[in-house]
C-alpha cells in the first residue's frame, strides 16, 4: 500500500497520516520516519522491505521528498531515485509507504512522480474544499452556529494551523457548557497581526529575506505599531527557544504542549523552526528584541532601525563558532576510535575482501548475538527484565554501534553535558585499547603469513561462531515460530552448519575447507544449546536468587500502575520468596528494583504471575504507610502548578452499559482545575479511605479512576493515578464537592 502526499497545508497532511495510522491500527512502535533531505533514500527503502518485528503491518515515511518537484535546494542530498522506481513495482506488502512532499505542485515530467501516481494514492492537501465543515469538524461535540462560523474563519483566517490552534483555545474555555459563543470568539481569538507575525516567523526561519521584507513593509503601512510587531515576534521567538530547550532536556512534544499551555501541533512546528537556530543565536535574538523593546519605549529607535534589523534576522545564516568546533571534535574523536578500531581487523585480515566479510560480520554479528542472548534469557529465566539490559548490551556489543548510536543522540541536542563528556572518554578509551592491540598483532604478525585470508585464526574463528551462532537461531525461530522445541534444535543445526559452511567457502574462496566448517558449525549450535540449556535448568540459580535482607539499601515495587519504595524490604522479600516457588502465568505485572548497598540494581520483572495469589501481602503493601508517603510527597513535590483532576467511571460504557475492567485506553478523561488546598484535601480524603481498599484496587476491577495531573518543580508534565472503590466514602464526598467531571 503506498501513499503519495502533498501540498502546502502540512496540516492536512498530518491529519492524513493520522488516519492512515487509524485505519491500519498502527502504533508508534509500527512507524518509521525519513528526512530525505538528509537521509540517503536506500535506508528507508531497505527499512520497508523489511518485515515488522511488531505487529502484521508497518508504515515507513519519507518526508521531504523534494526530488518529486522542481526545486533544487542547497545542500540536499542526491537521491538514488532508480532504487524508488524498483521498490514501486515489487512493494512490500505488508508496509504502508508514504511519501511526503511540502510542496503545492508535483513535476509532472519525471518519470519517478508518474510511476507514484500510477501506483499510489495520491492525496493533494492544498486547500480545504469546504470551509465551512472543515471548522464545523473542528468543534465536534461542541455547539456554534453558522454565523458565529463565518465570523470565526473571518477573524482568523484560512490558515489550518492558526484556525485549528484558535479552535482548541476556544474549547477550552467552552468545556463546560461546550457552547462556542461570539462573546468568546470576540474575547479569545488572534486579531489579523497574529496570523502576519506568524506568517513572517516563517519567511525568517526559510530565510525568505524578501518576503520578509515586503510583509513586515505591508503590515507597517496599514497602521500596525512597530512595538506590537516586536512584542508578537519576541513571543514566537520565546517559544522556539522553550521547546527547543525543553526537548532537548528529554521532554517529548506532548509534555511541552502541555507545560507551555500550547497545541501540540504548534509545539510540532516550533522544534522545526528550532533546528534552523542553534540556542545561543535564539537567545541572542531574545535578548535583541528586548533591548530593542526597551529603545521603543524610550523613542531611541525609529522604525526604519527595526526594519534593518529584521532585515538582518531575515538574511540569517548559522555563523555560531562553538556548536560547530564542538561538532568538528566529536567528529574527530569518532574518527580515531572506529579508525583505531578498524585497524585490528585490517592487521589480521589478508586481504580487502576478507577485510569487509570479517569488519561486517563481527560489527553487525555481535549486536544480533547480544540480542540473542537476551531473547533466550528472557524465553527461560522468570523475572528477566528484557528492557532493562538488552538496550544497554546492544550499545555496548560494538565500538561502532556504541559511537553510531551516541553520536546520533549528540546530533539530535539529547545529551547532556553530563553524556557528552562521558562519551568523549569512552571514545579515548577505545582508541587507546584499540591501537595497543592493533600494536601487538601488528609486531607479532609473521610476514609468511601475508596472502593468506587471516594473520591470525582467532578472527576467521570468532566470526564463523558468530554466523553459525546467528543462522542457527534464525532457522529455529523461524521454523519452529518462536518456540524453543525439538524442532527449533532441527532447524538450528541445519541452519548453523550451512550458514558456517557458506561462510569457510566465502572465505577460503571454494570449499578446501568443507570439513573444518562444518565443524564450526556444529560447534556454534552446540554453544547455543549449551547456553540455552544452562538457562532452562537454571544453573547459575538466576530465577530464584533474592537477595539477602541485610544487604539491601531499598526497594522498588511497580505493579498496577502504582510505584511503592520501601526502606524495610521485609514484606517484599516475603512476597519475593512466594513467587519465585509458587510459579502460575496469569499475565499479571510486577517488578522488583532493589538498590544494593554496594550501589549496584538488582532487577526482576514478572510477566506471569496472578495477583489474586498474593492478594495479603499485595494489599499490605498498597495500604502500607510507605504506599501513603508516596502519594503525599507525588503531590507536593510532583504537582505544583497547572493543577487538575479527571475521572473515569471504568463500569458504563459510552454506551451506558456495564462493562467492568473497561480499558484504560478506551477511556477519555475531561479534566477539572483545582487550587492546591483543594488537591490536598482531595489527596487526604483518599489516604482516609485507602485501609478499606480490597483487591478491586489492585485488579481491572475498580470502578472509578483518578487522574491528577499538573506540572512538578522541574517543568515537566506529570501524572498520578488513584483507583476509588465504592466504600471510599470520604473520597467520593470531595469528588462531588469539588465537582470533579466524571466521564
Amino acid at each position: 500500500m503506498m501513499y503519495l502526499l502533498y501540498g502546502k497545508e502540512e496540516l492536512l497532511i498530518q491529519r492524513k497520516i493520522e488516519q492512515i495510522k487509524k485505519e491500519n491500527q498502527l502504533q508508534d512502535l509500527d512507524i518509521n520516519e525519513y528526512q530525505m533531505d538528509t537521509v540517503s533514500l536506500k535506508e528507508a527503502i531497505d527499512d520497508a522491505e523489511t518485515i515488522s518485528f511488531f505487529h502484521d503491518k508497518k508504515a515507513v515515511i519519507l518526508n521531504q521528498c523534494t526530488f518529486l518537484t522542481t526545486a533544487t535546494k542547497k545542500g540536499t542530498l542526491e537521491q538514488p531515485i532508480e532504487l524508488l522506481e524498483e521498490y514501486i513495482k515489487h512493494p512490500n506488502p505488508s508496509t504502508i509507504f508514504i511519501c511526503v512532499v511540502a510542496s503545492e505542485k508535483l513535476d509532472e515530467r519525471k518519470k519517478i512522480v508518474k510511476a507514484l501516481k500510477k501506483e499510489a494514492t495520491v492525496v493533494e492537501c492544498n486547500q480545504v474544499s469546504n470551509m465551512n465543515q472543515f471548522i464545523q469538524e473542528l468543534f465536534k461535540n461542541y455547539r456554534i452556529s453558522k454565523e458565529d462560523i463565518n465570523l470565526f474563519q473571518k477573524r482568523v483566517g484560512n490558515h489550518l494551523e492558526l484556525l485549528e490552534q484558535e479552535a482548541e483555545k476556544l474549547k477550552i474555555a467552552a468545556i463546560e457548557d461546550k457552547m462556542i459563543t461570539t462573546e468568546l470568539i470576540d474575547d479569545l481569538t488572534v486579531q489579523t497581526i497574529d496570523l502576519d507575525i506568524f506568517s513572517l516567523i516563517e519567511a525568517i526561519v526559510n530565510k525568505q529575506k524578501e518576503k520578509a521584507m515586503t510583509m513586515l513593509d505591508e503590515m507597517i503601512k496599514r497602521g500596525e505599531e512597530p512595538i506590537m510587531i516586536l512584542i508578537m515576534l519576541a513571543n514566537q521567538f520565546r517559544i522556539i527557544y522553550q521547546a527547543k530547550e525543553l526537548y532537548q532536556k528529554g521532554y517529548t512534544e506532548k509534555n511541552i504542549a502541555s507545560m507551555l499551555n500550547i497545541h501540540p501541533f504548534r509545539i510540532k512546528k516550533a522544534l522545526e523552526k528550532g533546528r534552523m537556530f542553534p540556542s545561543d543565536i535564539l537567545l541572542t535574538y531574545l535578548k535583541q528584541l528586548a533591548e530593542l523593546d526597551y529603545q521603543i519605549k524610550n523613542g531611541e529607535m525609529n522604525i526604519n532601525t527595526f526594519v534593518e534589523y529584521v532585515n538582518e534576522i531575515s538574511k540569517y545564516v548559522e555563523c555560531s563558532v562553538k556548536p560547530i568546533l564542538k561538532g568538528y571534535a566529536f567528529n574527530l574523536l569518532i574518527l580515531f576510535a572506529l579508525a583505531a578500531f578498524s585497524l585490528i581487523f585490517m592487521i589480521c585480515a589478508g586481504s580487502i575482501f576478507d577485510l569487509i566479510i570479517s569488519f561486517f560480520t563481527f560489527n553487525a554479528g555481535i549486536v544480533l548475538v547480544q540480542i540473542i542472548n537476551s531473547s533466550l534469557c528472557s524465553y527461560f529465566l522468570r523475572g528477566y527484565p528484557y528492557d532493562t539490559y538488552t538496550g544497554s548490551l546492544v550499545n555496548l556489543s560494538s565500538p561502532y554501534w556504541f559511537a553510531f548510536t551516541r553520536f546520533g543522540d549528540l546530533l539530535s541536542g539529547e545529551l547532556s553535558r553530563r553524556s557528552e563528556i562521558t562519551l568523549a572518554i569512552a571514545l579515548l578509551i577505545i582508541t587507546f585499547l584499540s591501537l595497543a592491540a592493533s600494536l601487538a598483532l601488528y609486531r607479532r604478525r609473521k610476514s609468511e603469513k601475508s596472502g593468506i585470508s587471516y594473520a591470525y585464526n582467532f578472527i576467521y574463528t570468532v566470526c564463523g561462531l558468530i554466523v553459525g551462532i546467528i543462522a542457527a537461531f534464525g532457522a529455529g525461530a523461524i521454523f519452529a515460530e518462536g518456540e524453543i522445541s525439538p524442532l527449533f534444535w532441527i532447524f538450528a543445526a541445519v541452519g548453523g552448519v550451512l550458514a558456517a559452511i557458506t561462510f569457510g567457502a566465502i572465505n577460503d574462496r571454494g570449499f578446501k575447507s568443507i570439513k573444518r566448517s562444518a565443524v564450526m558449525g556444529a560447534i556454534s549450535v552446540v554453544m547455543l544449546g549449551t547456553f540455552a540449556a544452562m538457562l532452562a535448568t537454571d544453573c547459575f540459580g538466576y530465577s530464584r536468587r533474592i537477595p539477602a535482607a541485610d544487604k539491601i539499601e531499598s526497594v522498588t515495587m511497580r505493579f498496577t500502575g502504582t510505584e511503592i519504595a520501601f526502606k524495610d524490604p521485609k514484606t517484599v522479600l516475603e512476597l519475593h520468596e512466594k513467587i519465585v516457588t509458587e510459579s502460575t502465568d496469569n499475565g499479571d505485572y510486577l517488578s522488583l528494583d532493589y538498590t544494593i548497598k554496594s550501589g549496584r540494581h538488582f532487577v526482576r520483572n514478572y510477566t506471569d504471575i496472578s495477583y489474586s495469589d498474593y492478594m495479603p501481602l499485595l494489599l499490605k503493601l498498597y495500604k502500607s504507610p510507605e504506599h501513603i508517603k508516596k502519594i503525599r510527597s507525588s503531590i507536593s513535590d510532583s504537582i505544583i502548578s497547572n493543577r487538575s483532576v479527571s475521572a473515569r467511571d471504568y463500569t458504563v460504557t459510552d454506551e451506558g452499559k456495564t462493562a467492568p475492567g473497561y480499558s484504560y485506553e478506551e477511556a477519555v478523561y475531561e479534566e477539572t482545575a483545582v487550587t492546591e488546598a483543594q488537591l490536598k484535601k482531595l489527596v487526604e480524603a483518599y489516604i482516609s479511605d485507602l485501609p478499606k481498599a480490597t483487591y478491586k484496587s489492585i485488579t481491572d476491577e475498580c470502578p472509578l479512576s483518578l487522574e491528577i495531573s499538573g506540572v512538578d518543580k522541574s517543568h515537566k508534565y506529570t501524572y498520578i493515578y488513584l483507583k476509588v472503590e465504592e466504600t471510599f466514602e470520604n473520597t467520593l464526598a470531595v469528588i462531588k464537592e469539588l465537582n470533579v467531571k466524571i466521564s
